[in-house]
C-alpha cells in the first residue's frame, strides 16, 4: 500500500525498482541463531547419553519409548552420531549471514572463502583415501563415515560443494541461506526418520533405497524452513 500511495502521489510515475536484496534478514538471523542454540543443547545432551557407559541404555530406552523398534535402535543411534556432526553445517548459512549483514562482506568474497574451504576439505579427503588410509580406523572417524565411504570421497566433500554452488549461483543471499537450510536440516530429518521409522522403501538405484517416511520428513522440514525465511527471500 505504501508503494501504491507513493506512485499515486508522483502522478502515476512507475515505482522505483526494489534493491537486488536486503541485508536486513531479521527472520533468517533469529532462525539460524535459535537453531544453533537448540542443536548445541541437544547435541551436548545426546553426546552425554552416548558416552555414559559402553552401551547407551538410556538413549535406547528413549528411542523405544518414542516408537522406534528395538532392532532399529542400534542403527538409529549410529545415525544420530553422524547427524550431530552433520548439523555443524548450520555454521555455513550462519557464517554467510553474519559476514553479509554484520560485516558487509560482498558476495564475491564469501564465494571465494567458501570455495577455498571446500577445496581444502576435498584435498584432505583425498589424502585420507590415497595417502593416510589409517585415518579410517580412528574411532571417531568410523562413527562419521559409512562403510562405502572408506575408499571414496565422503558426504562432507559433496556437502561442501553444494554449499559453494548455492552461494555462488543464488542471486539473493537469503535464497542461498534457505537452500543451505534445506541441505542441512532436510537431509538430517530424512535420514533420522527414514532409519528409525522407514517402512515403505523406494528403490532409486540398484544399491540405494529411500523411504517414503524419510522423504515426507524432509519435505515437512524444508517447508517449515521456507515458511520462516520466506519474508527474507
Amino acid at each position: 500500500p505504501g508503494r501504491i500511495l507513493a506512485w499515486y502521489q508522483r502522478g502515476g510515475a512507475p515505482p522505483p525498482e526494489p534493491p537486488p536484496y536486503s541485508r536486513n534478514w531479521h527472520n533468517s538471523g533469529v532462525f539460524l541463531t535459535a537453531l544453533l542454540v537448540v542443536c548445541a543443547t541437544l547435541g551436548a545432551g545426546t553426546m552425554g547419553l552416548l558416552h555414559e557407559d559402553t552401551y547407551p541404555r538410556r538413549l535406547t530406552r528413549l528411542l523405544t519409548d518414542a516408537g522406534v523398534a528395538f532392532q532399529r535402535t542400534a542403527r538409529t543411534i549410529q545415525e544420530i552420531e553422524r547427524k550431530l556432526f552433520h548439523c555443524l553445517g548450520l555454521l555455513v548459512p550462519w557464517g554467510y549471514y553474519t559476514l553479509s549483514t554484520t560485516y558487509n562482506y560482498p558476495k564475491e568474497t564469501c564465494v571465494y572463502l567458501c570455495v577455498a574451504i571446500t577445496l581444502l576439505g576435498i584435498c584432505f579427503d583425498l589424502l585420507r583415501i590415497r595417502v593416510f588410509p589409517a585415518i579410517n580406523d580412528l574411532a571417531f572417524v568410523q562413527k562419521l563415515l559409512r562403510s562405502e565411504e572408506r575408499d571414496t570421497l565422503c558426504g562432507c566433500s559433496f556437502f561442501a560443494v553444494g554449499n559453494s554452488m548455492a552461494i555462488m549461483l543464488a542471486r539473493r543471499p537469503a535464497v542461498a541461506v534457505t537452500a543451505l537450510m534445506y541441505l542441512t536440516l532436510g537431509d538430517t530429518a530424512a535420514a533420522l526418520v527414514g532409519v528409525a521409522f522407514g517402512a515403505h522403501p523406494i528403490k532409486i538405484s540398484k544399491t540405494k533405497k529411500k523411504s517414503i517416511e524419510g522423504s515426507l520428513a524432509m519435505f515437512a522440514v524444508c517447508c517449515g524452513s521456507c515458511g520462516v525465511m520466506l519474508a527474507d527471500v
